[in-house]
């Protein structure tokens, strides 16, 4: 089947978040949003009891805001099935309250949204640690596949780790055919996804920790460890940090 030709016709995306209690970084999340303009913002609350709701209503007034409202319950598949139900973009950017991207993402989404044969792309990802001007881990390990074609075949799958599939197969990288004719899935290193959450106070890295052992069954059924909660607030003394400045 041929590609179809999108060259030259102007490409619509959104943005897409689910949210539950992000009411310290909501204002972080928009004013990076401001960069790329895009047809529409969906966010999906999960029953914020903290002033999320009233910052996104705020923040989000300069963008096309759609605020949904959906208990959190044993899915992160469901919500984000439910923010990709009222995406009416050509392209969905999937980011995260904690998540925002590498100051050259702007210029690169918009030329890669008129790739003709890719479905989706992927982009490393790395945690910001002690402080937001260096990173931990290594810059091109964690990939991970956020932006992708609207497509009714694309849907969410897994209740928790949850990952963009076609038909119910996972999305990966490298060749992927589908019906429309786009047959690749494409990594972009040039993007970097900047992670904020290890920089939240230890009190709230222990209570999101507390929160995911509700989630270890089901990751235990797909063979993904969920450590104590105390693995999820690192100690400056056990990681060795290296200056952001090195990935742009």
């Amino acid at each position: 089947m041929l590609f179809k030709h999108y060259e030259n016709t102007p490409q619509k995306l959104s943005i897409m978040l689910i949210v539950l209690d992000e009411e310290n970084l909501i204002k972080q999340w928009f004013d990076h949003l401001k960069n790329y303009n895009p047809f529409e913002v969906v966010v999906v609350d999960g029953g914020s009891t903290d002033q999320t709701k009233t910052f996104v209503n705020k923040y989000g007034s300069h963008f096309n805001l759609k605020l949904i409202e959906q208990p959190m319950g044993d899915s992160f598949a469901e919500q984000r099935n439910l923010a990709k139900k009222h995406c009416r973009g050509d392209w969905i950017l999937a980011l995260d309250a904690d998540e925002t991207l590498s100051p050259n993402s702007p210029a690169v989404i918009d030329k890669i949204i008129h790739d003709q044969s890719t479905v989706a792309f992927s982009f490393p990802r790395v945690a910001l640690f002690p402080d937001p001007d260096h990173f931990i881990g290594q810059p091109n390990a964690d990939l991970q596949l956020r932006l992708f074609r609207n497509l009714p075949e694309i849907s969410y799958i897994y209740k928790v780790h949850e990952r963009p599939a076609y038909k119910g197969k996972p999305i990966h990288p490298g060749f992927f055919g589908t019906d429309q004719g786009w047959q690749w899935c494409r990594i972009k290193r040039e993007i970097k996804m900047i992670h904020w959450g290890n920089l939240k106070s230890e009190a709230e890295l222990l209570a999101r920790g507390n929160r995911w052992q509700k989630f270890k069954t089901e990751s235990k059924k797909r063979g993904l460890a969920v450590g104590a909660a105390e693995t999820f607030a690192p100690k400056k003394t056990n990681v060795k940090s290296r200056p952001l400045s090195e990935l742009f």
